[in-house]
């Protein structure tokens, strides 16, 4: 749980000052999401969530389709040559280093680090004995949303552009 906290810790520190354009330390960014995230963390029970959820889901669901959608039709790159074929150099496998091969496993290893969670959830809901099933079917359906998600916006980038025709 405190990975998934830091990481939103940090995720809104970089987005505020991505926003402002700000110099304050990334520090007091991350103070501010702290005071903002905790009356709605300190919640006595999940059932007061519920709205909460659906608006999170909705907005990053909104958000993803956003990156697929603009991925997929977007044209040749402003900083690409814009005379000649363009073929978008793009490797599956890297050379990262050590460092940079952690951080990538690390980045995955957090993607899946809400799992604890969900072990709240057990104790409101009517019948326990369903929990296990619906963590199952919430980390089946959430890989295969990402998986598929993520399909598109590579395809893209794997086609080759047709040749731009001199205007």
């Amino acid at each position: 749980m405190a990975m998934v906290t830091g990481s939103a810790f940090i995720g809104i520190s970089t987005a505020f000052n991505a926003i402002t354009l700000h110099g304050a330390c990334t520090a007091i960014f991350v103070m501010v999401a702290a005071v903002v995230t905790y009356p709605l963390a300190s919640l006595p029970k999940i059932e007061s969530l519920k709205v909460l959820g659906w608006i999170a889901l909705v907005s990053i669901v909104s958000a993803v389709m956003i990156v697929v959608i603009s991925v997929a039709v977007g044209d040749r790159p402003a900083l690409a040559p814009q005379d000649g074929p363009f073929t978008p150099e793009i490797k599956a496998f890297g050379d990262p280093t050590f460092a940079q091969a952690m951080n990538a496993v690390a980045n995955l290893l957090l993607a899946f680090a809400g799992t604890p969670a969900y072990l709240p959830v057990a104790c409101e809901m009517k019948k326990p004995s369903d929990f296990r099933k619906a963590v199952v079917f919430s980390r089946a359906s959430s890989s295969h949303s990402f998986f598929f998600l993520e399909m598109p916006p590579l395809r893209a980038l794997l086609t080759p552009l047709p040749p731009q025709r001199p205007s």
